[in-house]
């Protein structure tokens, strides 16, 4: 029988007042214990109201990909441990008002969807890590006002 289950995760950063293309905008960090399963979709809520592109990492284990404002430059052991990535462009926001929406779906054939999602050591850590990364040098988004719920699928 197919299961469902909802992880809401916000990512911390460092407030600034812009960041540049390629950076790291919310370093490596759990998005909470997660049972293993097919990522279904990732709703993103920008609270901000800033149009701004971020590509999400999600991987099976807690990696170094650089710090806050820095580079991306991840590991080999951060690629090894890379599940998925998912683009959240700037120009793909539903505007709701004082707020903007964006959902990326396995059932539209979103690229980084339908993925199997599953922690690495999951007797010991049952998480799933995400980076948050920006594409484009551009305004930097206050604490707090990003909001991720992934929704997975189970068999």
């Amino acid at each position: 029988m197919t299961r469902y289950s909802v992880v809401s995760y916000t990512p911390t950063h460092s407030p600034c007042s812009g960041i540049a293309a390629t950076r790291v905008f919310s370093a490596t960090e759990s998005i909470g214990s997660v049972e293993s399963g097919w990522l279904d979709s990732v709703q993103m809520y920008n609270l901000a109201d800033v149009k701004r592109g971020f590509v999400l990492y999600l991987y099976g284990a807690n990696v170094s990909v650089g710090a806050e404002l820095a580079a991306f430059a991840p590991s080999d052991t951060a690629t090894s441990e890379l599940l998925s990535i998912i683009t959240f462009s700037s120009g793909g926001y539903i505007d709701l008002t004082n707020n903007l929406f964006q959902m990326k779906s396995a059932a539209e054939s979103d690229v980084g969807l339908g993925t199997w999602l599953q922690p690495s050591a999951p007797a010991t850590d049952a998480a799933i890590y995400a980076a948050l990364i920006t594409p484009t040098t551009g305004a930097k988004v206050g604490t707090g006002t990003l909001e991720f719920k992934f929704n997975f699928r189970h068999e």
